[in-house]
């Protein structure tokens, strides 16, 4: 397991470190910045600047790889090698849902592609803009299984090109030695039906990947089954607010072809303190909250299959109201001081809660 440093050497090895974004648009988080229509959005003065600042204020570099090149990749894997990966997961995970062995290989084949493209790139860091290449009909895998392998090595990979929580997941996983799942906040989403009362100061977050190694070098179980986009959500309507007519075709186009795209269920430990962070690197802000797990299955019905695949419900320690908006990065322990002492050497505003509080 990787050592845990202070602030200031988290922040040296930031600098000189590389993030790689696999995207076609040249936009910065865009899904974070105006939701899924910015995606198709012209290029705008933030995404133009944005890898100017980023290597400003943080001294890391953002380079870009386009879908081509990532494909090629994909096409050039050896397919033992790609079935070897895939029989591992299998293996390691506590059940297979609604997914054949042939879509946990197609996944393997993008972890592998993601891996040559970091080594051609020098890159310690990756994040892809799944939901826009899987309609475009340009890659035939959604990331989740990939971003728990590279969890295991402790090295951020985030999907929809999320360059923030990406940089957030690097400081945090540089003070900590642990990796950070970043998600969406679900708590205005609806579709999740108490069982139970919440707790007042309740947040829930949500992706359809998670690490198995919240710790640092444990393994908690998980279970390899369809991601939460495709099969039924486009017809249901929960993603037809953004291309719809890309998304129902490409819908189509997978089941006629039978490939499921794959996510995961991590079962993580309730009961723990966490850290919700989330750095913006152009807005020179970022927020830090504590608070501690909650045992969704507890509350509400069906969590599991509601939503993203992997969620997680924290009881923060004061209203979750103050945030750097869009997505939010949960690490497992009290990172809130070293996190907040790295913003402040960076000179960003903190938002949420302070040390002490």
């Amino acid at each position: 397991m990787e050592a845990k440093r202070t602030p200031e050497e988290a922040l040296e090895k930031m600098r000189g470190s590389t993030i790689l974004s696999i995207q076609d648009f040249d936009k910065m988080q865009p899904i974070d910045h105006g939701g899924w229509p910015e995606v198709d959005a012209p290029v705008k003065e933030y995404d133009k600047v944005y890898p100017e600042r980023l290597k400003e204020v943080l001294g890391t570099e953002l380079k870009m790889a386009r879908s081509g090149e990532l494909i090629r990749e994909i096409e050039a894997v050896e397919r033992k090698e790609a079935e070897n990966v895939a029989d591992t997961w299998i293996s390691e995970a506590h059940g297979v849902k609604n997914v054949t062995r042939e879509d946990v290989i197609r996944s393997a084949e993008l972890y592998l592609a993601y891996r040559e493209l970091m080594a051609r790139y020098e890159a310690d860091a990756i994040t892809m803009s799944s939901w826009a290449l899987i309609p475009d009909g340009k890659v035939k895998a959604m990331p989740p299984l990939a971003e728990m392998e590279f969890a295991k090595e402790l090295i951020p990979c985030c999907c929809e090109n999320l360059v923030d929580c990406t940089v957030t997941q690097m400081i945090g996983t540089y003070l900590s030695g642990r990796p950070g799942f970043a998600g969406d906040i679900l708590n205005n989403w609806g579709g999740l039906s108490p069982i139970a009362t919440p707790p007042e100061n309740l947040a829930i977050f949500g992706h359809c990947y998670g690490p198995i190694n919240p710790h640092g070098g444990d393994r908690v179980p998980y279970i390899i089954r369809d991601h939460v986009v495709y099969r039924g959500s486009v017809s249901d309507g929960w993603v037809k607010r953004w291309r719809p007519d890309s998304q129902a075709k490409a819908a189509r186009q997978l089941e006629r072809e039978n490939i499921n795209l794959v996510g995961i269920t991590v079962r993580w430990p309730a009961d723990e303190v966490v850290t919700i962070a989330k750095f913006d690197v152009f807005g020179g802000t970022a927020s830090v909250y504590t608070g501690r797990t909650v045992d969704g299955n507890s509350i509400y019905n069906d969590f599991d299959d509601n939503l993203c695949r992997t969620k997680i419900a924290v009881e923060t320690d004061v209203p979750f109201t103050d945030v750097v908006a869009g997505h939010q990065v949960v690490f497992y322990g009290d990172l809130k001081e070293q996190l907040v002492d790295a913003a402040e050497q960076l000179g960003f505003e903190i938002l949420g809660q302070a040390p002490g509080k």
